[in-house]
């Protein structure tokens, strides 16, 4: 029987264009690409930086998104912060947040990534439940250290357990302990949105003020709580009346002990009022207990968290060999500055990549970040990591104070996707330079040596060097390559690759100063984007040669995120 449009009723036909509307469709989504390998994951040798969460199950369709479209999530990928997961119906996702928490997101369920620094000892986890269930199992914090899980209408706050919270349809949050406690408080409640709001200057009044968030309702082992919106609601309005009279107090330069005692009053008597309106803790419901203990099967996998380009400030170290200032042939010339200080991050393995800050006459704002691998240790740093890895085809002692890569039959022009060796780590979503300096001696056409922006094999932009002494800048999107070569006079090169925005440009230099423009792409194809080297021979299986990485540099533009 076919059925006509016209016989379905008015509200089924916006049910379906809805469900149909708000979900990622098969045909524009595609697999992220950013994944450790599940050998990776059970040998425990697994590395994240402080900025990056990891999926460690996936069962099901689990969807990611992030600046870019909607993408397939897989185990071994990684997520960032200010990313959206969903998880479609009979599906679930298992999400690892460094060392000490993982969540297990349930079918149905979206949640968004607000914002989370996984340093050990400073870790903050802070995630949106929109709709659904997270069931979280978080080990032991420290004071310095939070986890909180939002909703519409509650934050839930922990130290260290095994819980559960859920949004109903109707907005509702439901919260659920397994074991440990866990401070809940409408989102009105939270002492940084009071003091923003109330506008609150004073030191002794903010600290009267944290005195509503750390009186909150804690739920513990085996009881849950219900917060709904008219609660919500009725908390705000609460709140709102304190705030306008804190704001009247606050507003002179000094405060008599009169003065503070009468907000300590206001604030003890809106404790009171919140207490009134929020629900007490129920035994929790058969169904509830049932679904926490689906948390004995989770798992905390062994991984290393290590710095990232990311990181916090830190005292400066002696200044070390840094890259030369440098000048760009047919650009504007680059304003010299003082030799920038460094800082060396040693990683546990004791391998060392160097973050470089620049100095203090310029304004906040216009300040660099560089992160530069002189390739000084014997051992590979823990940020970098291998496409088709072949260890007896690369070095750090063979030569030392380079990366040595022994080039092998494959590469990645066009269909081919075969290249071996490709050295690449994760980059912030910045607009960024990289540098080399290469040294290389192609004996045929095939042989070429490169930096790289990399997304997948059919989508990268490179700027490399082969046979003849020919430098490229050279795009490929989707297969589709496009190639701008450029005659170079030595076998020594300084290799640059700038990308603003969809943007990338290529330059090559012989003395590290002065840049010669090579070609310019516009690829929007290329994102979850990685950077490093790589080398190799083509398809043809050439005589091997080897090609040496002197540095690998990543700067880091004073400019904002990309949209």
């Amino acid at each position: 029987m076919r059925l006509s449009i016209q016989s379905v009723p008015a509200i089924l036909i916006i049910f379906i264009c809805a469900f149909f509307f708000s979900c990622p469709q098969s045909e524009q989504v595609t697999i992220r690409t950013n994944a450790l390998s599940v050998e990776e994951l059970e040998s425990g040798n697994a590395s994240i930086t402080y900025t990056e969460a990891l999926v460690t199950f996936v069962s099901g369709e689990v969807y990611v998104k992030g600046t870019s479209d909607w993408e397939y999530l897989e185990i071994g990928n990684i997520v960032h912060s200010n990313e959206t997961i969903k998880v479609s119906e009979d599906s679930l996702c298992e999400l690892q947040f460094g060392e000490n928490s993982v969540v297990r997101i349930q079918e149905n369920t979206e949640i968004h990534l607000k914002d989370f620094w996984l340093e050990p000892e400073q870790t903050a986890v802070d995630i949106y439940l929109a709709l659904g269930t997270i069931l979280c199992k978080v080990s032991k914090l420290s004071a310095a250290e939070s986890f909180k899980i939002r909703t519409r209408t509650a934050v839930c706050g922990v130290r260290g357990t095994e819980f559960m919270v859920s949004v109903t349809s109707s907005k509702d949050t439901v919260l659920a302990v397994k074991e440990g406690k866990v401070a809940i408080i409408p989102p009105s409640v939270e002492s940084d949105r009071i003091n923003e709001e109330a506008e609150i200057e004073n030191v002794k009044v903010k600290a009267l003020v944290k005195k509503i968030e750390d009186s909150a309702l804690v739920i513990e082992a085996n009881q849950e709580v219900t917060i709904d919106e008219e609660t919500a609601k009725e908390t705000a309005r609460i709140v709102s009346v304190m705030v306008d009279e804190v704001k009247q107090v606050d507003q002179k330069e000094e405060l008599t002990e009169e003065e503070l005692e009468r907000v300590n009053t206001l604030i003890t008597k809106t404790n009171e009022k919140i207490n009134k309106v929020i629900n007490r803790p129920q035994e929790i419901k058969a169904e509830n207990k049932q679904e926490l203990k689906s948390l004995d099967q989770i798992e905390i996998k062994k991984v290393r968290v290590v710095p990232s380009a990311a990181l916090k400030e830190k005292p400066k170290a002696e200044t070390e060999k840094v890259v030369p200032a440098l000048k760009v042939e047919k650009e504007e010339e680059i304003a010299k500055k003082e030799k920038p200080k460094t800082e060396s991050i040693p990683s546990e393995d004791k391998a060392t990549i160097t973050r470089v800050t620049d100095t203090e006459e310029r304004q906040t704002e216009e300040k660099n970040c560089k992160i530069i691998d002189e390739f000084n240790s014997p051992i590979i740093d823990s940020q970098w990591f291998w496409v088709r890895e072949n260890p007896d085809a690369w070095s750090l002692t063979e030569r030392p104070g380079y990366m040595t890569i022994t080039t092998e039959k494959g590469d990645l022009w066009k269909f081919h996707n075969d290249g071996k060796n490709i050295l690449i780590m994760n980059i912030l979503p910045l607009d960024l330079q990289i540098d080399t300096k290469l040294e290389i001696y192609p004996t045929n056409q095939w042989h070429n040596a490169k930096i790289i922006v990399y997304c997948n094999d059919d989508n990268y932009v490179a700027v490399g060097m082969g046979f003849y002494k020919v430098v490229d800048c050279y795009s490929e999107r989707y297969g589709n390559i496009v190639n701008k070569p450029h005659y170079c006079s030595e076998n020594i090169v300084y290799l640059r690759l700038v990308k603003k925005g969809n943007k990338y440009t290529g330059y090559f230099s012989i003395d590290g100063i002065n840049y010669t423009f090579i070609g310019e792409h516009n690829n929007s194809g290329i994102k979850n984007l990685k950077v490093g080297i790589c080398a190799d021979s083509g398809d043809r299986n050439p005589k091997k040669i080897k090609a040496y990485f002197d540095y690998f540099q990543i700067t880091y533009m004073p400019i904002k995120l990309e949209e």
